[in-house]
């Protein structure tokens, strides 16, 4: 029996079709500090992967399913989501073109918008943050980590659904906004910040307030 050596927190099931787009879901899970499982990703040619698949199952506590054609004509998806059933994992059913069904019918889908994938991400991490999977703690450092302006827009977005915030929480966010320069030159991440500094503005300390002004 091959022993996994890492815990994987997430197992992203999906039929190979759709692998792009578990990579993506994965990326983004893991820019959170949440590690997450894919099969054509994390298992190599030397491992047994039936025996792989097993351990992960076990292990994790979300299971998400990928819900596309593809995916319900796949025999292992199949078998990979009863086995998660049957393990009583938290269950994410992601619709993108066929409704939850057998095993996960009588959960609600959330619906994957592939024409607005940073939305649908959103969505994805709220949820996962709402199951504690993912700190909040966690979410506001990936907004101060941002490498790009879209990468804070992105995460801007993610941030607004969290709403309210503690005042540790605004003071962190109107830090990392002030000291990383994709996040305040980022156009599309300013309404959320605007936002959250007209709401919160008293709150907001001083020093850090200032911070944020001069920019």
């Amino acid at each position: 029996m091959i022993t996994v050596n890492q815990s994987y927190r997430v197992f992203i099931s999906h039929s190979y079709v759709d692998r792009e787009l578990a990579g993506s879901i994965k990326a983004e899970i893991e820019s959170y500090g949440v590690k997450s499982f894919v099969a054509h990703d994390d298992i190599s040619a030397t491992e047994e992967w039936l025996d792989v698949i097993l351990q992960v199952l076990r292990q994790c506590d979300v299971f998400i399913a990928l819900l596309t054609n593809q995916f319900q004509e796949s025999d292992w998806t199949d078998q990979e989501t009863g086995i998660a059933v049957a393990l009583q994992k938290k269950i994410i059913a992601i619709k993108i073109d066929t409704d939850p069904y057998g095993f996960i019918s009588k959960y609600q889908a959330l619906k994957w918008r592939l024409e607005e994938p940073d939305t649908s991400l959103a969505d994805l991490v709220k949820t996962l943050t709402d199951q504690k999977v993912i700190s909040r703690e966690n979410l506001i450092d990936g907004f101060r980590n941002s490498r790009s302006w879209e990468e804070a827009a992105r995460r801007a977005n993610t941030l607004s659904k969290l709403a309210p915030f503690a005042k540790q929480e605004i003071d962190t966010i109107f830090a990392a906004a002030a000291e990383n320069y994709e996040i305040y030159q980022s156009f599309a991440a300013k309404p959320f910040l605007n936002a959250l500094f007209n709401t919160h503005e008293s709150l907001i300390d001083p020093n850090v307030r200032q911070k944020w002004l001069a920019r």
